[in-house]
């Protein structure tokens, strides 16, 4: 087995101000000698998935409201070989929402309140998956064309 390749970390950001999505990827090449003089490449890589929502105001008080960042993220360390494809999930987003429906006034009646007004709940959810295959590119001899 050749030593491993030293390692370069690539990201992806995707938002304005504040990126809902982060892919970072730090890749290490290893390529181990098998029978018959092959050569077989597999490829180590730290995968973190990070995705981000803007949450709900923080009352601060004088200072202003400035909203709350909700983060999930996943990390992980695989070794696959070249070409194999990488799926990570579990970046999940839950949103709860109840609503009450009612008549002016008479939804605020004691007991009564129930006849004119309705109240309904909702949820929905969504889930982030990733994913990564990854290849080594082989260098090319000067002169040669690709394809050919």
């Amino acid at each position: 087995m050749t030593a491993p390749r030293p390692r370069r970390s690539s990201e992806i950001s995707v938002g304005d101000e504040l990126p809902p999505f982060e892919l970072e990827v730090t890749p290490t090449v290893i390529r181990e000698k098998i029978t018959g003089g092959r050569e077989n490449t597999k490829i180590k890589m730290v995968v973190v998935v990070e995705n981000n929502d803007r949450g709900a105001d923080v009352n601060l008080g004088q200072s202003g409201t400035p909203p709350a960042i909700n983060k999930r993220k996943a990390e992980t360390i695989v070794l696959i070989n070249e070409g194999e494809r990488l799926v990570i999930g579990g970046v999940t987003t839950a949103l709860n929402q109840g609503t009450v429906r009612k008549v002016p006034g008479m939804g605020d009646i004691p007991v009564l309140g129930w006849l004119f007004k309705a109240k309904s709940d909702s949820a929905q959810g969504r889930e982030l998956v990733v994913f990564v295959t990854p290849s080594v590119l082989k260098p090319m001899l000067a002169g040669s064309v690709p394809g050919r």
